[in-house]
């Protein structure tokens, strides 16, 4: 968690805590310091992260629930991180190169400027050129950590779904 502590969209890591009854604490026989908790397993905090300032017109935040969507070699992962470029073929990429997905595959910025409304529309010159997709999945979250600051269903058949509360945040 310390290491990535300034990585844009990272979700940090929490364990739960089991405290041992006395009965379960005389069957283990140890020099361990009982007034410490055991940790009972490890999970993903989901909470929204503060929004920071880039003025970058590529930069994209998410407030409220949801995810981006990446085209990776290995499918589709998703992401909170948003420091998106512009590819030499046009194309939004994330840091890895990897298109970013609108609801009609990768984004394609052939102009300038892109300009992102809070529901995601895109615009080059005042035209609209698409949505950025954001999903979301059923809560509690069922989904694991890869590499890269991704996200992937720990379920195969678990269903992205289009997120209700998102709000895109342009340089941020």
């Amino acid at each position: 968690n310390m290491a990535n502590v300034n990585t844009p969209g990272f979700k940090k890591d929490d364990v739960f805590l089991k405290v041992l009854s006395d009965s379960q604490k005389d069957d283990i026989i140890t020099d361990f310091p009982w007034e410490t908790p055991m940790v009972d397993g490890v999970y993903i905090d989901y909470e929204q992260g503060s929004l920071e300032k880039t003025d970058g017109v590529n930069d994209l935040a998410i407030e409220g629930s949801g995810f981006f969507v990446v085209d990776t070699p290995k499918g589709p992962r998703y992401t909170r991180g948003g420091e998106f470029s512009i590819s030499s073929q046009g194309v939004l990429i994330d840091g890895q190169g990897n298109p970013v997905l609108s609801d009609s595959g990768p984004v394609f910025i052939l102009g300038e400027k892109m300009d992102v409304g809070q529901d995601g529309t895109i615009s080059v010159h005042g035209s609209v050129i698409g949505k950025i997709k954001v999903v979301d999945f059923d809560k509690p979250y069922s989904l694991k950590k890869t590499d890269n600051g991704y996200f992937m269903p720990s379920d195969p058949t678990a269903t992205e779904k289009p997120s209700l509360d998102a709000q895109i945040q342009q340089g941020y």
